[in-house]
C-alpha cells in the first residue's frame, strides 16, 4: 500500500483489524455472501497480509468515494509486478493494468473518448445488449443440470464470469468469443481457464520472494503459461 491521507474515522493500518492469512485465502476463494460477512466483521476498513503482499480494503461507499476524490491525475494502483516481469521477459509491451505514470496516463487519454467519456460509451448499448440477452438464454439452457431444484443454475457466478469475459471482448475487440455459446470453441474455453488460473498464480507470485521461484517454480511458471495462452488467443 502506498502513504497518503488517512480518511475521516480510520485508524493506522498496524491498528486496523483483519484476516489471517489462511483466511484471507479463504475470503479471496469464498462466495460473495461469505466477502460481505467478512466486511461486516472487520469493519469498513480493514488490513490483510499475504507473504509479501499487504492491503487495506475499503468497503464503504462514501469512504470510497472520499478517496477516489484525493488521486491525483495518475493513481498509483496495485502493482501487478509479475504482469509487468512477464511483458518484460517475453518483450511486450505494457498496457492500461500494468503501465504506470506518465505511460498510464497517454494510455488512457487515448481510450477515453474511445470509450470512457458517456457518450462513447452509450454507442455501445446495442452491442451489450446482444451479450446480455445470449446471456439470459445461456441461464435458462443451464437450469435444472446437475443436483438441486429444477430451476437452480449450478454455477451462475461462472456463468457471469463468462458473461463480463464476452462484453470486454465485444466492446474492445469488436468480436465475440463465443462464452455464452451452447457449446463453448475449444480455443475459447482454454482462454477463458488462462484467465481464472491467472489470478490465482498472480496472488502466489506476488507473495513469494523473488528468490522462491527457483525453489518452487509452478505458481511463476503457470503464470507465464497462462498469459502466454492468453496473448496467443
Amino acid at each position: 500500500t502506498l502513504a497518503g491521507p488517512r480518511l475521516p474515522g480510520t485508524r493506522e493500518k498496524s491498528r486496523s483489524p483483519g484476516p489471517s492469512q489462511l483466511r484471507l485465502l479463504e475470503l479471496r476463494h469464498s462466495t460473495l455472501l461469505k466477502k460481505v460477512q467478512g466486511a461486516a466483521r472487520f469493519g469498513p476498513v480493514w488490513l490483510a497480509s499475504f507473504g509479501t503482499v499487504r492491503t487495506v480494503y475499503v468497503a464503504a461507499p462514501a469512504l470510497f468515494e472520499e478517496l477516489l476524490r484525493q488521486e491525483g491525475p495518475r493513481p498509483e494502483r496495485c502493482s501487478f509486478s509479475p504482469w509487468t516481469e512477464h511483458r518484460r521477459c517475453r518483450q511486450r509491451a505494457c498496457g492500461l493494468l500494468t503501465a504506470e505514470g506518465e505511460e498510464w496516463q497517454r494510455l488512457r487519454s487515448l481510450l477515453a473518448p474511445l470509450l470512457l467519456r458517456p457518450q462513447a460509451a452509450a454507442r455501445y448499448a446495442g452491442t451489450l445488449d446482444n451479450v446480455v440477452c445470449d446471456l439470459v438464454r445461456r441461464l435458462r439452457r443451464q437450469r435444472g443440470r446437475g443436483t438441486g431444484p429444477p430451476a437452480l443454475v449450478r454455477d451462475v457466478a461462472g456463468e457471469f464470469y463468462k458473461f463480463g469475459l464476452e462484453g470486454i471482448a465485444a466492446v474492445l475487440l469488436g468480436s465475440r468469443l463465443g462464452c455464452l455459446e451452447a457449446q463453448v470453441p475449444p480455443d475459447t474455453e482454454t482462454f477463458i481457464r488462462a484467465v481464472g488460473s491467472v489470478f490465482v498464480s498472480t496472488l502466489l507470485t506476488m507473495a513469494m520472494p523473488h528468490w522462491l521461484r527457483h525453489l518452487v517454480p509452478g505458481p511463476w511458471g503457470r503464470l507465464c503459461r497462462d498469459w502466454d495462452q492468453m496473448f496467443a488467443f
